[in-house]
C-alpha cells in the first residue's frame, strides 16, 4: 500500500512538473518564435508534432516524411526540424531513441506552446511546420521501393531478441513467421484517463473478432510457419491449440525491442487497418490488408493481397459494388455514424475469405501461384476503377491523394466467387 502511495506522489509530481514547464514555456514562446523569424533568412526552423503514442505514426510518419525530402525537396535554404512528443506520452520508447538519431525530438511541454503559437498566428499549412505531418502515412510514388529503411536495429538487439524467443522454445531459424495485427478497441481505449477521454465508437467499424483468424492460424501452422499475433493491448486472447500460434500479445516476453524485431524480420504480415503494422511497412514487408474501409486499401504494394469488408445497403437489401463504393465521400463515409446514416452496415470477411487471402500471398511470395487468364482479367477489371479521384483535403491549400498506380491483388478467390462486384 505504501508503495502504491509512493507511485501515485510520484505521478502526480511528474504531471505537476510538466504542468509547469508547459506553462513557463507559454511565455517564453513568443521570444522563440521571434528568433525563428530572425533567422529564417539563413535557416528555416519547423517546429513538428510526432505522434509518439501512436505506433503506426511513429513508426511512418518520420520514413515517408524522410523519403519525401530525398526525392522530392529541393530547398535554397537550409532547413533544420524540431520534433515534440505528444501530449498522451510515448506508446514505444525503444522505436523512439531510433527516431532520435535522425531528428531533434524535444519533450512536449517545451516546444508545444511555440507549435499552437505558430498555428495560431500562420495556420496550419505554415512554412515554419509540416503541414499535417501526421497524414504521411501513404506512399503512392513508390519511394519504399527504392530505398532502404532509415533505421534498423543493432546487431546487438537482434541476438537478444532471438535469445529470448529461443528461451520459449520459439526456434525461428528453424521456422519462419508472420505477423498478424488485428484491431479492436483495447488499445485507443487505454488513452481515456480522467484528464483526456474521447468516444471511439467511429472507428469502430474498423474492429475484427481474433477468432475469425483461427482457420489461418491452423493453416499457416499446417505449413510449419509461426503465427504471432501482435499487440500491446488487446480485448481477447488469442487460443489456438497449436505451439506454432503464439499469442504474443498476451506472453511474458512481449517487449517494446521483440515488438520491433519481429515486425522487421516476418515473411510477410496481416493487418486489419491498425496502426500497429507500420513497422512493418517500414521495414517493407508483404501483407495481406483487410482493412474495414476500402478507400484505405494499401494499393500502392505490389507485394500485397487485398480484402476489405463488405458494404451492404440495409434498404436496398444488397451490396454495394466496387463503383459504388469508390463514388462514396472517402472523408464521409470512414466514419461509422456516418455510414449507419446512409443505412450501410459493414459486413465482416469470413474465416475462409481471410484464409483464402493469406494463402494466396504465401504462394505468390514463394512463386507457387499462377494467375490463368480469367484472374488477370478479374485484376485488371478492378485495377481499372477510378482510384484517382479518391483525394482527403486537409486544408484550402493541403490535400492527399490516396491512391497511384495499383500494383496490389484483390484476393483473387474473392473476385472469382463475387464477379459481379467488379461490374
Amino acid at each position: 500500500m505504501n508503495l502504491l502511495k509512493v507511485n501515485l506522489f510520484k505521478k502526480k509530481a511528474i504531471t505537476l512538473f510538466k504542468l509547469i514547464i508547459y506553462f513557463l514555456f507559454i511565455f517564453v514562446s513568443p521570444l522563440l518564435l521571434i528568433f525563428i523569424y530572425l533567422i529564417s533568412p539563413l535557416v528555416i526552423i519547423k517546429v513538428i508534432p510526432l505522434l509518439t503514442n501512436r505506433f503506426g505514426h511513429l513508426s511512418l510518419n518520420p520514413e515517408i516524411y524522410l523519403l519525401e525530402k530525398k526525392f522530392e525537396q529541393n530547398q535554397s535554404k537550409k532547413i533544420f526540424e524540431i520534433f515534440f512528443s505528444s501530449n498522451y506520452g510515448i506508446c514505444n520508447y525503444t522505436l523512439l531513441k531510433m527516431w532520435k538519431k535522425k531528428f531533434y525530438i524535444l519533450p512536449n511541454p517545451i516546444i508545444q506552446p511555440l507549435y499552437d503559437l505558430i498555428i495560431l498566428i500562420h495556420g496550419e499549412d505554415s512554412k515554419y511546420t509540416v503541414p499535417f505531418f501526421n497524414n504521411k502515412i501513404r506512399d503512392i510514388n513508390f519511394y519504399l521501393d527504392r530505398s532502404k529503411p532509415s533505421i534498423e536495429l543493432s546487431q546487438t538487439q537482434s541476438q537478444k531478441c532471438e535469445k529470448i524467443l529461443y528461451e520459449n522454445n520459439i526456434n525461428i531459424n528453424e521456422n519462419k513467421f508472420i505477423c498478424l495485427f488485428v484491431r479492436d478497441d483495447a488499445y485507443l481505449d487505454s488513452f481515456n484517463t480522467s484528464r483526456h477521454k474521447k468516444n471511439w465508437r467511429y472507428l469502430s467499424h474498423h474492429n475484427v473478432e481474433i477468432d475469425k483468424f483461427i482457420l489461418t492460424a491452423k493453416k499457416l501452422a499446417e505449413r510449419k510457419i509461426y503465427v504471432f499475433r501482435m499487440g500491446a493491448k488487446v480485448e481477447k486472447k488469442f487460443n489456438v491449440d497449436n505451439q506454432l500460434v503464439i499469442d504474443y500479445a498476451n506472453s511474458n516476453f512481449r517487449s517494446e525491442l521483440m515488438d520491433i524485431y519481429l515486425a522487421s524480420k516476418c515473411i510477410f504480415y496481416i493487418s486489419t487497418g491498425t496502426g500497429a503494422n507500420g513497422m512493418a511497412m517500414l521495414f517493407r514487408k508483404p501483407m495481406v490488408d483487410l482493412n474495414a474501409n476500402l478507400h484505405h486499401l494499401y494499393t500502392n504494394f505490389k507485394d500485397a493481397v487485398l480484402l476489405s469488408k463488405k458494404y451492404f445497403h440495409k434498404k436496398e437489401k444488397r451490396f454495394l459494388k466496387l463503383k459504388e463504393i469508390l463514388n462514396l465521400d472517402i472523408e464521409k463515409f470512414s466514419i461509422r455514424q456516418n455510414l449507419e446514416n446512409e443505412g450501410i452496415e459493414m459486413i465482416d470477411y469470413t474465416s475462409n475469405e481471410i484464409c483464402d487471402a493469406v494463402i494466396e500471398i504465401l504462394e505468390r511470395l514463394s512463386g507457387k501461384w499462377i494467375d490463368n487468364k480469367e484472374i488477370v482479367e478479374l485484376q485488371t477489371k478492378f485495377k481499372c476503377h477510378n482510384w484517382k479521384k479518391l483525394v482527403e483535403r486537409y486544408s484550402k491549400l493541403s490535400s492527399q491523394h490516396y491512391h497511384g498506380k495499383i500494383r496490389a491483388n484483390y484476393s483473387s478467390q474473392f473476385l472469382l466467387d463475387n464477379k459481379d462486384w467488379l461490374n
